[in-house]
């Protein structure tokens, strides 16, 4: 019987503290869109370049993923380069905006908000 008291009292004990610590609601906004917002949304497309506009500080990159959707994407001086192994540039240490091809196989990293390229990866054409 003392077993069962004993459980009993463990368990409305444990509401107790449950309760305590509150609900933790929290207001959630509707959007993220605000510039001063600490965090970056940010998304992943694989791909090919189908246009290319260069300027003298932004290079304009058109990027048509596998289901042919199109989107037209910024490249600048923080934009990182990489390249696979199976590509043309696997061995070179410096990869640029000049270095950038129509119709090269390539997987993006980007931020939805601005447009802006983080990272561009050229892989292998499959």
């Amino acid at each position: 019987m003392s077993r069962l008291c004993a459980i009993l009292l463990f368990a409305a004990s444990m509401t107790a503290v449950a309760r305590a610590q509150g609900s933790g609601t929290i207001e959630v906004p509707d959007s993220i869109d605000a510039t001063d917002s600490p965090f970056l949304v940010t998304r992943i497309a694989k791909g090919r370049i189908a246009g290319i506009k260069r300027d003298a500080h932004v290079t304009l990159v058109l990027i048509e993923d596998t289901k042919g959707r199109r989107e037209t994407l910024k490249v600048n001086s923080r934009t990182k380069f990489k390249a696979d192994k199976g590509t043309e540039y696997a061995g070179k240490k410096r990869i640029s905006p000049d270095d950038l091809e129509v119709g090269q196989s390539v997987k993006i990293i980007f931020a939805v908000n601005s447009g802006q390229i983080l990272e561009l990866r050229l892989t292998a054409k499959t």
